[in-house]
Order: C-alpha cells, then sequence, then structure tokens
C-alpha cells in the first residue's frame, strides 16, 4: 500500500470510529462486551450544562397476550410478558394508571399509592420514607403484580413476600392446580456482586439479589430530598434505577411525599479511567451526563432492565446528584457507588 492510500485508509478508519463512538456513546452501560474495571480517577468539576435529557417511554403501554384472572393479570407466554414490560418501563404514572384501568385491574402499586393518598393524619399514620422501603422500587415491575403480589405467566404463578425486605420468597405454583408448589426461592440467599473480578458493573445471580443506596438532605427539620440508586431482582425482573423524592414533616411529625419539581443526573462528578479487562491495558473512559427532570412526588428512572439476564455494565462509581429545582443544584444529595 503507498503512502497517499496508507493515509486515506488511516482517515476513513478515524471518522467511522467517531462515528460509531458517537452513536454509541450511551450503551456503555448496557453493554456486557465491556466488562470494566477501575485503574484509577480523577477529579473534575460536576457537569450541569448541557446534560442529555431522559425521556419517558414514548411507546404506548401494551395490552397484548393479557388477561385478568381473580384480580391477577395472566400472560399467555413469556415472550408476552418481556414485551408489555419493556413498554412499562420509564412510563409517567398516569399512563400506568391509564393502562391497568384498561385491563380492568389494579396492582400493588397503584393500591400503595391509593392508600397513602386516603390515610387520615393520625398518630396511626405512617411514615412514607419508611413504607417506600418496603416497596418494590421499580414501578413498571410493581404495575403487574396484584394486590396479593401475584401474577401468571403461561401455567406458572408466582408469589412474592417481602414483608421482610432482606429475606425476600418467591413461591411458584402450578396455575392448573395452585395448591401445587413447584419451587420456593429464597431471593436474596445468593448476594449478588461484581461481575468476577471486575469490580464494575452489576451481576445479579439468577435475577435475584438486590443493592440500594439512600441519603438525604434535610433543608429545614422539616424540609427533605431522598436520593436513592439501585438495583434489584425479582428473578421474572431486574432492573438498575434512580429515585430522588421529597418530603415534608406534616403536624404530627411524620415524613410525607409532596409534589415538586425535582431532578436527578447521572453525572461523572469523578470522572474515572477504566482498564478494559477483556484487553487489558486498553483504557476507556466512563462518562455521562443525563438527567431527568419533572413534577412528581417521586422522580425516578429505570437505566436499564430485562427479564431474563442479570448483568448490568453500569459505572461503578457514577455519581447521581437527586435535588428539588427551587433549593438548586448545589443542594443536591448524591449517591456514589451501586451498593
Amino acid at each position: 500500500m503507498n503512502r497517499r492510500n496508507y493515509f486515506l485508509a488511516c482517515f476513513v478508519f478515524f471518522i467511522v470510529a467517531c462515528s460509531d463512538q458517537e452513536s454509541k456513546k450511551f450503551e456503555y452501560r448496557f453493554n456486557e462486551d465491556r466488562m470494566i474495571v477501575r485503574n484509577g480517577e480523577e477529579e473534575h468539576p460536576p457537569y450541569t450544562d448541557g446534560a442529555e435529557i431522559l425521556e419517558d417511554n414514548a411507546v404506548p403501554p401494551s395490552t397484548e397476550g393479557i388477561s385478568v384472572e381473580e384480580g391477577k393479570l395472566r400472560f399467555e407466554t413469556m415472550e408476552a410478558y418481556s414485551n408489555v414490560m419493556k413498554t412499562l418501563i420509564n412510563q409517567p404514572y398516569s399512563e400506568l394508571d391509564a393502562w391497568e384501568d384498561a385491563l380492568g385491574f389494579t396492582s400493588i402499586r397503584r393500591f400503595n399509592e391509593n392508600f397513602l393518598a386516603n390515610e387520615e393524619e393520625t398518630e396511626d399514620m405512617v411514615d412514607e420514607l419508611e413504607f417506600d422501603r418496603g416497596r418494590i422500587q421499580d414501578p413498571a415491575f410493581e404495575t403487574v403484580l396484584s394486590v396479593n403480589n401475584e401474577i401468571i405467566i403461561e401455567d406458572k404463578g408466582y408469589s412474592f413476600d417481602y414483608t421482610n425486605m432482606d429475606d425476600r420468597v418467591l413461591t411458584i405454583w402450578n396455575y392448573e392446580n395452585p395448591d401445587e408448589v413447584i419451587d420456593i426461592i429464597m431471593l436474596d440467599a445468593q448476594k449478588n456482586g461484581a461481575n468476577g473480578s471486575a469490580g464494575c458493573g452489576i451481576y445479579l445471580n439468577g435475577l435475584t439479589g438486590k443493592r440500594v443506596s439512600e441519603v438525604h438532605k434535610n433543608f429545614t427539620s422539616k424540609k427533605r430530598i431522598t436520593g436513592k440508586k439501585g438495583s434489584s431482582a425479582w428473578f421474572i425482573f431486574a432492573s438498575v434505577w434512580a429515585s430522588v423524592k421529597y418530603s415534608e414533616k406534616n403536624w404530627l411529625g411524620i415524613w410525607r411525599g409532596k409534589k415538586t419539581n425535582l431532578a436527578l443526573q447521572l453525572d461523572q462528578w469523578h470522572f474515572l479511567t477504566y482498564e478494559n479487562s477483556i484487553a487489558p491495558g486498553v483504557s476507556m473512559e466512563c462518562i455521562t451526563n443525563i438527567e431527568k427532570k419533572g413534577n412528581e412526588k417521586k422522580l425516578k428512572h429505570t437505566f436499564d432492565s430485562s427479564t431474563n439476564q442479570g448483568y448490568f455494565g453500569v459505572c461503578e462509581f457514577g455519581r447521581i446528584h437527586h435535588w428539588k429545582e427551587s433549593e438548586g443544584y448545589n443542594n443536591d444529595v448524591h449517591t456514589e457507588t451501586w451498593q
């Protein structure tokens, strides 16, 4: 190859490589081929300008392949279930409510929300922050479970008991004969961890396990922001997510959520360089500048989800900021590693 053609080939390769990198700049956290380890870190100021906006799911929630039987959703096939879950992820709460109405179904999510909305202010009133800790964190999965935390897929029923969130139990039973128990699975028996020695990414054994970080910031003794990030798996569903909630203490001294303008941002405040464990010596940047805003009591975003695999290649140290817009970015709280 002569020198002219060599440089032309290099130029074409450079353009194609840059174009491909640009088109995949937000795929790093979902790509199993990019298992990475932390190699070092360098402090940078937060990037708050020009953030990519995380939108709600634009695909209308699907009702195909679903029936309602004795207050429970039944999915004809596992494929139908997986397809529906994809359309429920990151839907506004109003869309989830409308989807339930169309099916003539009431989920445990809506049951919980109605309970909180209609609860009387007495000394027996529940602390909403504490109540939230005992709930399924992903609204999409909470939406497909009945008020008794059950769902039917093909010829199997799945009943979830998470009275104790650190000792969750799944009972699988025969749809044709509900008294016949097929299996009982302790969802937290195998603790999830990083993928091998990579130290980056989340591996959920058999779609079980969870990790949640929770932080608070009080603006006054009666006003608080709560930021959460985590991963949670329920055997037939797993997700990686973050949320921000604003709460105020009522006259009884009990924390209750209040609707306001909220924001969360996945931002490389700690700008890290990682070494690709598949190709040692090749460093890669784990960067992002994406945010979500909304007028909600609780703002949430699911970064990745699955019904059939348990590896999520998220940055180990991707700091997430959670704040109330009227208080400003400087009054945020932030969660660090995916615990």
